[in-house]
This record gives structure tokens, C-alpha cells and sequence, in this order.
């Protein structure tokens, strides 16, 4: 198992402790609040524990699972904090006697889940605070096998700590414009040695037109940069640094249509290997248009100095389903695309995956993600997909990420429920921009398809049990990416 580092084990501390705090003072000062926590102890049998095509051993663990979730609000608060944490029996000498290959010594044995939420007005119409946390599991490289198991068997996954603290500021400067400042501190933590740390400094003001009016006016002016440490060979990145101003101009036609744009200059410096325009002139333009309450579509069109930005954004809400789509290209970093949620699907389903390319420089990334879900009175059907093209503005290497999954819970009575789906996953990455027929390391494709089947029976109001199987099959192009696996995962739920 791996050692943590010194400085994820006390900033992780600091972040709990924080958020604890905060949560508490919230608690005490809110006018409503909700708690609740869960255990889950289970016992879990795979036939290929290993996640081996040559040396399929089959093998027992047991594991117990503690959450919590607590959140409240009061006149001037609001906050929601909910974790979790995955402890097992499996460790790196269960694997070793089994003949498993794999970078132990970057294995998490324990992998972690949290979620807080945290905004408070200090002082009315003048200054606000608000605070986000974050900690999961994530890939380092969708060229290994094993980095997207929930038990990290092969050591490539990682677990991330990332917070953010904004101070706010408004202020209104007379009758017809008022203005807001504020600052962002962002920081990413990674417990895998390959993966480097980061923290993000964002300057943001605005000054905006109030009076009431079809027609908005405000100017902005942003700058960030984002340090890195020193990574896993000792080499020091050079920083990212953005700077952008833009002048705002919106007008309203109806209820149901309105046209907004934005022209600008920006100011960039960051890290790359192929001569590139860095700095230059922006533009965006976008129609919204909503038809009904139920639906709401986006499209707009920009230029960056990398090029084209085209966004659309669709939803619909009918009295039994729900579609939502999204299309964009624009610059990304990999310790954003890795540690955020896709919000905002139908259902709230958390299954659409964020791999990215191993970089520390800007990504491009054209992204369409969309996502439909029917609720009857009987059943739930939901349909969610992904694709993602990327590349590294260092050197320009490419990837596509391509991800479709199916899920269905018919509801059988209230004692049995059961729920099914069906994933496939494809990971493409290509070669560098100059010489696209030349792979990085071999040929790296690979595809999944993961089968999970549940069914579980309600044994009272706070007592449960499950069982779980999960099949998946790797077929991929690199050494050690082949692999079958059946999982059977018995467990017992109890809420307090």
C-alpha cells in the first residue's frame, strides 16, 4: 500500500477540518438541517482478482463502507457536506501471494469520497464567502489497465483532494451600475507519484449596467495562473498565466428569446513545444431561446486564438422524461476535466467518465456529452453518452474518449428492488500533431463493456441487504490490457 505523502496527509486533514468547522457553526446557526448516516459491510468474491488474462486467480475480501451527509441552511448560510470511505481486506501481500503484477507501491488501498458545499453572507449587499471540496478517485493514464477499479488493484488509480475558497465583494456604485470583485484559490492534491499537485490563483471584476432594461451591458477583466510543482523526474513546469478583458452587450426580445455576445482581447503564456499564437483577439456570440418552461436550447459560436469555440446546450423536461446535451470547444486543464462532476443529467447519474490526456499544459477539447432518462410508473429507463476529442497544446498529441451507458430499475414491489446496466467505454489515443502515424507507446486503444446487475430487498426502515454482480471485459493493444472478470459482492446496509 502506498505511502501518502506528508503534505496530502496534513492538507487533507486541513480541508476535514475546515469544512468540519464550517459545517458545524452552520449547524448550529441554521433554522433547518438534515443528517444522516449509513455503514455497508460486505464480502466480495472475484474470479480474476488479479485483472489478468494469464494469471486469473480467483480470491475473497470483505470490505465496510461508513457515509454520512449533513446539510442545513439558515437567513444568511447554506451548506451540504456528504463522504464516504471504502475500507478492505485487500492488501498488497493478498495480492502479491496471488502472482497480481502492478504498482504497488501507488496502490490505495482505501479509497475515499467527499462532497462540501459552503456559502455565507459576512456582510449584506457587500461580501460573501463561499468554499467547495472535493475527493475522489481518478485515472493516471487511460493507457494502463486498472485505473478506473473502485479497488485499485493495479496501483494506476489516484485519490485527489481538491478545494476552492472565494471571497466575494459587490457593491453598487450609484443607480445605474454596480461592480463586483473577487479572488479564487484552487488547489488540486494527488497521492500518486506521477501525478503532480497544483494550485490556481483567479482574479475576477465586473462591472455591470442595472437599470432595467432589455438591454445588458458589463465589462469583465480575468486573470489566473495556475502553478505546478515539481513533477515526478524532477522537472519544473513553467506556469500557466491567462489574462482576458471583454466588453458584454445582451438584449432581450421576448420572454422566450434573447441574443448576447461578447468581443475582448486576451493575454496568455504557457508551456509548448509547437509555435503557436498565444495571445489575440476573442469573440463570442449566443441565441437562447426557450420555447416553454419545460425547454431551453443555447447555441452560440466564438474564436480564441486556438480557434473556433462553438457551444450549444439542450434541455427538456416532459411530464416523464428528461433530455439534456451539450456540445463546446474550448481550453481545459486535465486537473479539471479529471475531478469534476458532469451535472445537471437526468437523474443525477454520476457514470459519465472524465479521462484526459497526461498533461500539465492546456487541452483543447471538443466534448459532446448527452444524457435521456424516461420515468414511469413502473420502471426507469436512462440512456447517457460522451465523446471527447483532446489535444495537447504542448505538443499536440491527440485522443478520443468515447463512453455509452444504458441503466434500468423497474420498481417490483416495496419490499425488491432491482437495477441493471450497461456500459461500454473506448479510449483512442492518437500520435503527436506533426506525426500522427507514429504512436507514443504502441498502439494504446482500448475498450470495456461493464455489466452490473443489482437486486436488493428492504428488510425494515434502516436494514437492507444486496447483491451485486459486475462482469467486464478489457480487450486493448498494450501489454497486460486484456482481461475478463466476474464479481459477486454481497452486502448488508444499515441506516442510523
Amino acid at each position: 500500500m502506498r505511502t501518502v505523502p506528508d503534505h496530502i496527509t496534513m492538507s487533507s486533514f486541513a480541508v476535514c477540518t475546515v469544512a468540519t468547522l464550517l459545517a458545524s457553526n452552520a449547524a448550529v446557526a441554521a433554522t433547518n438541517y438534515e443528517i444522516s448516516a449509513n455503514v455497508t459491510p460486505s464480502i466480495t468474491y472475484s474470479d480474476n482478482i488479479c485483472l489478468s488474462n494469464d494469471n486469473e486467480k480467483d480470491g475473497w475480501f470483505a470490505s465496510l463502507t461508513p457515509s454520512a451527509a449533513i446539510s442545513g441552511k439558515s437567513r444568511k448560510s447554506r451548506f451540504s457536506v456528504r463522504g464516504s470511505i471504502n475500507l478492505n481486506t485487500l492488501t498488497n501481500s493478498l495480492l502479491n501471494s496471488k502472482g497480481c503484477i502492478g504498482n504497488f507501491d501507488d496502490r490505495n488501498r482505501y479509497n475515499p469520497e467527499f462532497f462540501g458545499n459552503f456559502n455565507t453572507v459576512l456582510v449584506s449587499n457587500l461580501l460573501d464567502v463561499s468554499a467547495r471540496a472535493r475527493v475522489g478517485q481518478n485515472e493516471v493514464s487511460t493507457r494502463f489497465r486498472g485505473g478506473d477499479d473502485e479497488f485499485d488493484r493495479t496501483g494506476t488509480g489516484n485519490t485527489f483532494y481538491r478545494y476552492s475558497v472565494t471571497p466575494r465583494v459587490r457593491y453598487r456604485l450609484n443607480s445605474s451600475y454596480s461592480t463586483t470583485a473577487s479572488y479564487t484559490f484552487d488547489e488540486v492534491l494527488n497521492d500518486n507519484r506521477f501525478l503532480t499537485d497544483s494550485r490556481r490563483h483567479a482574479v475576477v471584476g465586473t462591472l455591470n449596467y442595472t437599470k432595467p432594461s432589455n438591454w445588458t451591458r458589463s465589462a469583465r477583466v480575468r486573470s489566473s495562473r495556475l502553478e505546478y510543482d515539481e513533477n515526478f523526474n524532477g522537472v519544473q513546469r513553467r506556469d500557466s498565466e491567462f489574462t482576458s478583458l471583454r466588453f458584454n452587450l445582451g438584449y432581450r426580445f421576448s420572454n422566450k428569446l434573447s441574443v448576447n455576445g461578447s468581443i475582448g482581447h486576451e493575454w496568455n503564456n504557457f508551456q509548448t513545444l509547437i509555435p503557436r499564437d498565444e495571445d489575440g483577439n476573442a469573440w463570442q456570440a449566443t441565441v437562447l431561446w426557450t420555447p416553454s418552461p419545460r425547454t431551453t436550447v443555447s447555441v452560440g459560436q466564438g474564436d480564441r486564438f486556438f480557434g473556433r469555440t462553438p457551444r450549444i446546450n439542450i434541455s427538456h423536461q416532459h411530464k416523464r422524461s428528461h433530455f439534456t446535451a451539450r456540445y463546446a470547444r474550448e481550453l481545459r486543464f486535465r486537473r479539471d476535466i479529471t475531478t469534476e462532476d458532469l451535472e445537471g443529467f437526468p437523474l443525477d447519474i454520476e457514470n459519465i467518465s472524465n479521462p484526459a490526456l497526461y498533461t500539465e499544459t492546456p487541452i483543447i477539447e471538443e466534448r459532446l456529452s448527452a444524457g435521456w432518462a424516461w420515468k414511469g410508473r413502473a420502471s426507469t429507463l436512462a440512456l447517457t453518452g460522451n465523446y471527447s476529442e483532446q489535444t495537447r497544446t504542448e505538443d499536440g498529441e491527440e485522443a478520443i474518449f468515447r463512453d455509452v451507458r444504458v441503466t434500468f430499475i423497474p420498481q417490483w414491489s416495496g419490499t425488491y428492488n432491482f437495477s441493471g446496466s450497461l456500459g461500454w467505454r473506448d479510449d483512442e489515443p492518437r500520435g503527436r500533431l506533426f506525426d500522427l502515424n507514429t504512436p507514443i507507446i504502441g498502439d494504446a486503444s482500448s475498450q470495456a463493456w461493464t455489466m452490473t446487475l443489482t437486486t436488493s430487498r428492504t428488510l425494515s426502515s434502516r436494514l437492507n441487504v444486496a447483491l451485486t454482480y459486475v462482469f467486464t471485459d478489457r480487450t486493448g493493444n498494450t501489454t497486460l490490457a486484456d482481461y475478463q472478470e466476474n464479481r459477486i459482492t454481497a452486502s448488508f446496509g444499515i441506516r442510523f
